[in-house]
C-alpha cells in the first residue's frame, strides 16, 4: 500500500484537486492524491501488480490552521484510517495474501496491531530511526512482570549487527516482532540505514529483506499510471469527472498488465509499439492522399 500525487498545477481547487505533501519530491504540490492497495502475484513466471483497492483522497472539511490562522481543507479521514479501510475491503473480497508491505509513513503501532490482531495477517514495514524498541533476551517474552520496568531505546542507538534478525518489542505493541538493520548505498555514493520489522517470527534476515524489496513493485505502477494510462492528462474540471478519469486510467493500467502477460513486454514497450503503428498508419494515409490529389478531378464531380 502506498500513495502518489498526480500533479495538476493549473487546475482549479476542489475536493479532489488539493495541495498534498509528496514525499518523493519532499514538498507540497497541487494535484490528485491516490492511496492504492496493489496485489502482486506471479503468473507464468512473470510478476504482475494490479490495484485491487484505490481511494482518491478528498479534502472537504474546513478547519483553521493553528499556526497561521488560515482556513484550509482536510480529509475527513486520516491516511492511516483509509489504509485500514482498504485492507478491510481486501479481506471482505476474500483476496488471498500473505504479507502487507508499506513504507515508513504507515508503520504506526495502530496499523501493526490492526493487521496482526484484526486481519490475522503478517506485515513487513520499515520504522523510523527514533522508534522506541527493546531487544528480548533468549527465552524472554514481552509480558510485563510486576516491579519490572521496561527500558525502551531509540532503535538507531542499539548495537545491531547488519542483516541479522533480533526478537524485539516495540513500544505500544502487544506482540513481539523481528527487527533487522540493513545498510545500503545510494546512487550518489552516500550510505543509508533502514530498520525493518515483521510480525512473522519465522523469517530469516534474507527473506525479510527480500520481502521488503518487493514493496517497490508499486513504484512502476505509479509511473505507468501517470505516463502510460494518462492519469495526469485529464481535462476534466469537476470532482465527479476527475474521479471518473482516475477510474478510467486504472482500467487502462489493468489492460496494459494483461497485454504485458500476453506479449511479455513492459508497458513502455507496448506504448512504443502502439505509437509506431499509429505513425505508420498516419504516414500510409498521407501517401494515399498524395496519390488522390495527383489524379485529375473532373469538373462538376
Amino acid at each position: 500500500i502506498d500513495d502518489c500525487v498526480a500533479e495538476k498545477p493549473h487546475m482549479e481547487e476542489n475536493a479532489v484537486i488539493q495541495y498534498h505533501y509528496d514525499h518523493s519530491v519532499g514538498r507540497t504540490i497541487k494535484g490528485i492524491n491516490l492511496l492504492s492497495c496493489c496485489y502482486e502475484i506471479s503468473v507464468q513466471d512473470l510478476s504482475i501488480c494490479v490495484p485491487v483497492q484505490v481511494e482518491v483522497i478528498e479534502k472537504t472539511e474546513l478547519y483553521e490552521n493553528e499556526r497561521s490562522g488560515e482556513l484550509r481543507y482536510r480529509s475527513k479521514k486520516t491516511k492511516n484510517e483509509i489504509f485500514q479501510d482498504l485492507l478491510r475491503a481486501v479481506q471482505q473480497n476474500q483476496i488471498p495474501y500473505g504479507y502487507v508491505l508499506c513504507d515508513v509513513w504507515f508503520s504506526s503501532a495502530e496499523n501493526m496491531m490492526f493487521i496482526r490482531t484484526k486481519l490475522k495477517k503478517h506485515f513487513v514495514m520499515p520504522i523510523k530511526s527514533n522508534r522506541l524498541v527493546r531487544l528480548l533476551a533468549e527465552g524472554e517474552t514481552i509480558e510485563h512482570h510486576p516491579g519490572q520496568k521496561k527500558l525502551f531505546r531509540a532503535v538507531d542507538t542499539l548495537d545491531l549487527t547488519e542483516d541479522h534478525t533480533y526478537r524485539a518489542e516495540i513500544k505500544g505493541l502487544a506482540f513481539e516482532v523481528l527487527l533487522l538493520r540493513h545498510v545500503y548505498k545510494n546512487a550518489d555514493g552516500t550510505v543509508g540505514v533502514v530498520f525493518l520489522v515483521t510480525s512473522d517470527l519465522t523469517l530469516s534476515g534474507t527473506a525479510l529483506f527480500d520481502l521488503q524489496q518487493r514493496r517497490w513493485k508499486i513504484e512502476p505502477y505509479h509511473k505507468s499510471l501517470k505516463q502510460n494510462a494518462s492519469l495526469m492528462k485529464s481535462p476534466a474540471r469537476t470532482a465527479w469527472t476527475q474521479r471518473n478519469h482516475v477510474f478510467a486510467s486504472l482500467l487502462g493500467y489493468v489492460k496494459l498488465e494483461g497485454l504485458k502477460l500476453q506479449g511479455r513486454v513492459n508497458h513502455f514497450a507496448l506504448r512504443t509499439r502502439i505509437y509506431t503503428r499509429a505513425v505508420q498508419a498516419a504516414w500510409e494515409e498521407l501517401r494515399n492522399l498524395r496519390e488522390l490529389f495527383k489524379s485529375p478531378v473532373p469538373l462538376g464531380a
